[in-house]
C-alpha cells in the first residue's frame, strides 16, 4: 500500500469463494457471469459460446503466458475458471463426505507459483494468479500458538501467514529485477464475521463484516505511491482495470470500470462514475430455504433487502458498523430505486448461458463442506422472497455447534466421546427439527450424522446405517434430490444391506434425468448388481448387464487414475458373478 493505492471502500458481489473470484477474472457481477454459490452453478460455457472474454483469456490471445496456482478446492477446474490460463495448478479436492473444504496450505501453493516464476519465458509478458486460502475457518497456521481453530487469534495468524507468502512472492520478483516493471494487485474474495451480527463465518448474510475487502495496487510509473482512494469500488473493477494497464481494453461492456481515472492526478472534465456496490447470497436458501437477499449501496447509505419490504439500511457515514437500522426511519431518496434495481439486476439472465452437467449435481463435490443443502439454484424475486423466512441467528448458531460436535468427533477424540458427541449432535437436530419441520439440511445432516457413526463404529453395526438411510430419503422428500444426496443414500443402503430400496432409489434417479460424476455410476451399478437377484439369489442378467454399463460410464467420467483402479476393481467383482 505504500508503495501504491489502497481503495479504502471496496466490496465484493458475493460473500462465498468461486462466485467471488469468477467476478474477479471477469468484470462481470454473479447475475452475468452465471456462477453464484459454491457448488451448484453449471460450469463457465466455453470461450466460443460466451460474448466476453476473462483476464487470462484476454492476455493470452495477446500472447502473455498465464499461470494460476490456487489453494483452496471451490476453485476446482470443473467450474472453468482454468479459460485463458496455460497452467492451472488447482488444490486437491478433498475426500468425500468430510466436513472440511480441500485445502493446500499457502506456502506450498505459493512455492508452485514461485517455480513457474523461475521456469517462464522473460522474453513474454505473464499474467500470474496466486489464491491464498489460509485465512478462511477453520484457522490453522503452520506455526501457530495453539489457538482455538475459530478464534480471532488464530485468524490473525493465518492472515499473517499469508503476507508471508505474497512477501516470498515479491521478493522474487525485487530480486530478479522485474518488481517495478509489474503491475500487482492484491484483494481478498471476501471477508469472515468473526461473530460480528451473529456470523461466525461467511456467506449466510451481507453485511460489510463479510463484503468489504482490501484491494492494493502497486503499478509503479503508472500509480502514484502512497495515495489512499475513498471512493466506493467493487471487485467488478479489477479485470478492467488490469485490462486497462495491459493496453488490452475488454471490447464487450463490463459491469466493473476500470480504477485508473481515480489515480489520476489530472483534473478531469467530469468525474469518474462510481462504481455499482452489489453484492447477493443464496447460500442461506439452499441451505435452510430462508429468504435470497440483495445489498447496494446508495451514497454513503447502503440498503440490504430480502423482498417482501424487509429491508435494513444503514448510514456508512455515521455507522460504518451496520449496527443501527435506519429501514424504519424516512426513507432517503433513492433507497426504494436502489433496491428495485438490485432485484432487477438479481433476476437478470447470463449473458452467455453456463453448459455442461449441472457442478451441484456431481456427487464428488460431497467434499464441500459448506452447509449448503445440495439442491438446484432457483432465482426467485423480491415478492417470492418475501414470503420466505429470515435467516434466524438462534438456529444458525444452534446448527453449526451440531457442525463442530461432528468435527471433533471425526477428530482425535477417544472413541466414547466421540459417541457421546454424535449422539448429542443428533439430540440438537432432532430439536432444530421440531423447530422448523421440513427443513431440508436437518435431515440431510441427521444421515450425515449416523453416516458418521456407522463409519466410525468399531462393532460393524447396522442400524446408524438403516438410519442414515431413512434421513437421507427423507432430505431428498424435503427437496435435496441431487446426485450427491442420492449418492450417501445408496452407499447406506448398500452397507445396511437393503438391495432392493437401494436399486428402487438408483432407478428413480436414473429414470428422472439424474446425471453424475464416476462415484454416482458405480454406485448405481452397485445397485443393479445388488438389487436385481433372481429366486436363486444370483444376479439377474439384466442386473449384470445394466451394472457393466453403468461402470463403463463411470470409467469414461473418471478423472484420477486411482479412480479408474477401483472402477476396474469392481467391475471385475461384478464380472465374475460373485
Amino acid at each position: 500500500a505504500a508503495e501504491g493505492a489502497l481503495f479504502e471502500d471496496a466490496a465484493t458481489a458475493s460473500p462465498l469463494t468461486l462466485p467471488s473470484h469468477a467476478t474477479i477474472l471477469s468484470g462481470l457481477l454473479p447475475p452475468r457471469h452465471g456462477l453464484r454459490d459454491n457448488d451448484t452453478p453449471r460450469p463457465l460455457a466455453p470461450a466460443d459460446r460466451r460474448t466476453w472474454r476473462t483476464v487470462a483469456e484476454r492476455l493470452r490471445e495477446a500472447g502473455w503466458q498465464t499461470g494460476a496456482f490456487l489453494s483452496g478446492s471451490p476453485l476446482s477446474p470443473r467450474w472453468g475458471l482454468d479459460a485463458g490460463f496455460d497452467t492451472y495448478d488447482p488444490a486437491p479436492e478433498g475426500e468425500a463426505g468430510v466436513l472440511r473444504l480441500g485445502e493446500r496450505e499457502g506456502s506450498e501453493t505459493a512455492g508452485k507459483a514461485l517455480a513457474w516464476l523461475g521456469k517462464r519465458d522473460r522474453k513474454r509478458p505473464f499474467l500470474l494468479w496466486v489464491h491464498l486460502f489460509d485465512p478462511h475457518h477453520p484457522y490453522a497456521a503452520p506455526g501457530g500458538a495453539g489457538h482455538p481453530p475459530d478464534s480471532v487469534e488464530a485468524y490473525d495468524e493465518e492472515v499473517a501467514h499469508a503476507d508471508r507468502q505474497v512477501g516470498r512472492l515479491l521478493s522474487l520478483l525485487r530480486e530478479e529485477g522485474t518488481l517495478d516493471r509489474t503491475v500487482v494487485m492484491v484483494c481478498s474474495d471476501h471477508g469472515e464475521g468473526l461473530g460480528e451480527h451473529g456470523e461466525s463465518t461467511h456467506g449466510y448474510f451481507l453485511h460489510r463484516s463479510t463484503t468489504r475487502v482490501p484491494l492494493l495496487l502497486r503499478a509503479p510509473g503508472r500509480v502514484e505511491a502512497g495515495l489512499r482512494i475513498p471512493v466506493p469500488v467493487s471487485l467488478a473493477d479489477v479485470a478492467p482495470t488490469l485490462l486497462d494497464l495491459a493496453r488490452h481494453p475488454s471490447p464487450a461492456p463490463l459491469d466493473g470500470l476500470s480504477l485508473l481515472p481515480l489515480l489520476s492526478r489530472r483534473p478531469a472534465a467530469a468525474p469518474p462514475p462510481p462504481s455499482v456496490q452489489y453484492a447477493e447470497t443464496l447460500y442461506g436458501w439452499r441451505a435452510f430455504r430462508w429468504a435470497q437477499s440483495v445489498a447496494v449501496r446508495n451514497g454513503t447509505r447502503r440498503v440490504l433487502d430480502h423482498g417482501g419490504g424487509r429491508r435494513r439500511v444503514h448510514d456508512l457515514a455515521s455507522d460504518p458498523g451496520e449496527t443501527r437500522d435506519l429501514a424504519a426511519s424516512p426513507p432517503a431518496p433513492g433507497d426504494e430505486e436502489a433496491a428495485a434495481k438490485a432485484w432487477e439486476l438479481f433476476r437478470s439472465p447470463p449473458l452467455s448461458p453456463a453448459t455442461g452437467p449441472a457442478a451441484g449435481e456431481d456427487p464428488s463435490l460431497a467434499a464441500i463442506g459448506y452447509i449448503t443443502g445440495y439442491s438446484p439454484v432457483s432465482i426467485l424475486g423480491a415478492e417470492e422472497n418475501g414470503s420466505l423466512p429470515l435467516p434466524s441467528l438462534s438456529f444458525l448458531k444452534r446448527f453449526e455447534a451440531v457442525q463442530r460436535m461432528l468435527e471433533r468427533a471425526a477428530g482425535e477424540v477417544p472413541g466414547e466421546e466421540a459417541s457421546h458427541l454424535l449422539r448429542e449432535a443428533r439430540a440438537l437436530l432432532e430439536q432444530l427439527d421440531r423447530d422448523e419441520p421440513g427443513n431440508p439440511a436437518l435431515a440431510f445432516w441427521m444421515g450425515r450424522a449416523f453416516r458418521q457413526e456407522a463409519r466410525q463404529s468399531t462393532q460393524g453395526a447396522l442400524n446408524p446405517w438403516k438410519d442414515a438411510f431413512k434421513w437421507f430419503l427423507e432430505a431428498g422428500k424435503r427437496g435435496y434430490r441431487e446426485p450427491r444426496t442420492v449418492n450417501l443414500l445408496l452407499e447406506s443402503a448398500f452397507q445396511a444391506g437393503q438391495h432392493r430400496e437401494m436399486l428402487t432409489a438408483a432407478r428413480l434417479a436414473v429414470e428422472g434425468g439424474m446425471e453424475g460424476d464416476a462415484s454416482f455410476h458405480v454406485w448405481v451399478a452397485l445397485a443393479w448388481y445388488h438389487g436385481a437377484r433372481g429366486a436363486d439369489g444370483r444376479p439377474t442378467a439384466e442386473g449384470r448387464t445394466r451394472a457393466l454399463g453403468y461402470l463403463d460410464e463411470a470409467l469414461r467420467r473418471a478423472r484420477t487414475e486411482e479412480e479408474r483402479v477401483r472402477i476396474r476393481e469392481v467391475r471385475a467383482f461384478v464380472e465374475s458373478g460373485r
